[in-house]
C-alpha cells in the first residue's frame, strides 16, 4: 500500500511537470509568433509607404549593370560598332586577345602612316587611307597612336592622338539593356568608328535616357544626379557614347528643374555614385 501511494504521488508530479513544460513551450512559441507578426507588419508598412516609382527605378538600375566575373567576353558583343567624335585627344579601350579596328569617315584620308608608341603584331596590323587594324602583345598596358589626315569634304587637315588603354577586368561591367561592355565608366568595342562634329538634340537625348532607364515623371532627377558633376552614359542610335552631366554653370538644357550638359567626354568634377563601381 505504501508503495502504491508513492507511485501515485510520482505520477501526479510528472503530470504537473509535463503541463508546466508544455505551457512554457507554448509561451515561447507565442512570443516567436508575435515577433514574426511584428516583422511582417513592419515590412508591409514599408512596402506601402515606399514610392513605387522610386522602387521601380532602383530595381531597373540594379538589374541593368552586372559585374563581369571572368575574363571570357562575348566576341559578338565586342564587335558591335562604337561611334566616337574625332577630338584632339581621343581614347579607346581594347581587349588584348583580339584584333582592334579604327575606322574614319570615307572622305577622310591619312596622309602619313600613323605613329604607334607601342609594338603591334606586324602580321596583324593593316593600315589603309581611312582604317587602322592592329593587335597588341599580351603584356600591353597602354600607349597612343598619332594620326595625320585630310578631310576631302571640308578640305581641312587634321592632326590628333588616340590613346589606347587595355581594359581593367576589375572595373568591367555589362549593360543588360544595351548589351554592351563598359570599363571604368566607358563603353568599349573592337570596332571604333570616328566621325566629325555634329550637333545634338539635348531634349531628345534626355527623353531617350529616361525611357531606357524606366525613369518616370514622378521621379525627381535631382535625386539621381545628386550634385554638380554627377553623370551617366547613353548610346545614341548612331552608336555614339554621350555623357549626360549635371552642370549648373555650363549647361545645354534645363530639364525638369535640373541643368544638364550633353557631351562626348566627361569634363567636370567627381562622378556620381550612379556609375561608381564601389556599389
Amino acid at each position: 500500500m505504501k508503495y502504491i501511494f508513492i507511485i501515485l504521488i510520482l505520477i501526479n508530479f510528472c503530470r504537473a511537470a509535463d503541463s508546466s513544460f508544455f505551457d512554457s513551450v507554448d509561451n515561447n512559441q507565442d512570443k516567436k509568433n508575435d515577433e514574426i507578426k511584428k516583422k511582417k507588419k513592419s515590412l508591409l508598412e514599408f512596402m506601402h509607404n515606399i514610392n513605387p516609382s522610386d522602387a521601380a527605378y532602383s530595381g531597373a538600375i540594379l538589374d541593368r549593370y552586372k559585374k563581369i566575373e571572368n575574363e571570357t567576353l562575348s566576341l559578338s558583343i565586342l564587335n558591335k560598332p562604337l561611334t566616337k567624335r574625332i577630338k584632339d585627344i581621343n581614347t579607346i579601350y581594347i581587349h588584348p586577345h583580339y584584333i582592334n579596328n579604327i575606322y574614319f569617315p570615307k572622305y577622310f584620308e591619312m596622309k602619313k602612316t600613323p605613329l604607334f608608341s607601342f609594338k603591334t603584331h606586324s602580321q596583324r596590323t593593316i593600315i589603309t587611307p581611312n582604317t587602322i587594324s592592329f593587335k597588341v602583345p599580351p603584356n600591353f598596358v597602354n600607349g597612343n597612336i598619332v594620326v595625320y589626315g585630310f578631310d576631302t569634304k571640308e578640305e581641312k587637315n587634321y592632326f590628333f592622338t588616340i590613346n589606347v588603354e587595355k581594359i581593367s577586368y576589375t572595373k568591367l561591367l555589362y549593360d543588360e539593356y544595351l548589351k554592351r561592355y563598359l570599363v571604368d565608366g566607358n563603353y568599349f568595342s573592337n570596332m571604333n568608328k570616328f566621325y566629325f562634329h555634329e550637333d545634338y538634340d539635348a531634349y531628345t537625348i534626355l527623353n531617350n535616357y529616361l525611357k531606357i532607364n524606366n525613369i518616370t515623371h514622378e521621379i525627381d532627377l535631382s535625386k539621381i544626379f545628386k550634385k554638380n558633376g554627377s553623370y551617366d552614359l547613353i548610346i545614341t542610335p548612331k552608336n555614339e557614347i554621350l555623357y549626360i552631366i549635371r552642370d549648373k554653370d555650363n549647361y545645354d538644357i534645363e530639364f525638369r528643374n535640373v541643368k544638364f550638359k550633353i557631351t562626348p567626354e566627361y569634363s567636370i568634377s567627381k562622378a556620381s555614385k550612379r556609375v561608381n563601381y564601389e556599389k
